[in-house]
């Protein structure tokens, strides 16, 4: 029964539900079922979690630092095409999916907004293209530690979603940042 709700790719100690397309750590499967999507009584969830538990190396699982950057894809993990990384500061790896998301980045963990933007449209979206990156990113978990994006490389067999790859960003993604 487990297989059938859950997956574990070869290369990352994560357990992946199958219909939410998100990494569940092996203590909230319970949780889990028992929430809005799958709505599996309780005694079910239970011997599910319990079988689970008896899964080689799902320990690892608890242990797993999500990265910030992969190679290639996490088969079972959903892929998007339009995320945005930051590279206002060389390594920062920051990724989003949100423009307001990006902006507040810049702000609170570079000090920098563009001020060029009243002055002179053409040189804030110089400033705004240097800055970012039009990418494809996974994400792991929706909430709670290593919940953030994850900059993806290059699409693996097992991706969900076919990418392209974009190397740099799309003019309404600068306009809507310059905006």
């Amino acid at each position: 029964m487990e297989d059938q709700l859950f997956t574990r790719p070869l290369e990352k100690p994560i357990i992946i539900c199958k219909k939410c397309q998100l990494a569940v750590r092996p203590k909230e499967v319970i949780q889990h079922l028992n929430g809005t999507h799958h709505r599996v009584p309780l005694a079910a969830a239970r011997q599910i979690s319990e079988a689970i538990q008896r899964w080689d190396g799902v320990q690892a699982c608890d242990q797993w630092t999500v990265p910030t950057a992969v190679a290639e894809s996490i088969p079972g993990l959903p892929i998007y095409t339009d995320g945005i990384l930051c590279n206002r500061v060389s390594g920062c790896g920051f990724v989003s999916r949100s423009i307001k998301t990006m902006r507040n980045h810049w702000h609170a963990d570079h000090q920098w907004v563009s001020q060029n933007v009243r002055r002179n449209r053409q040189q804030a979206q110089r400033e705004i293209i240097q800055a970012t990156r039009v990418i494809s990113c996974q994400r792991a978990f929706i909430q709670g530690p290593g919940s953030h994006y994850i900059y993806v490389r290059e699409a693996s067999l097992g991706s969900t979603v076919d990418i392209e790859a974009v190397n740099s960003p799309q003019p309404q993604l600068v306009n809507q940042l310059v905006a």
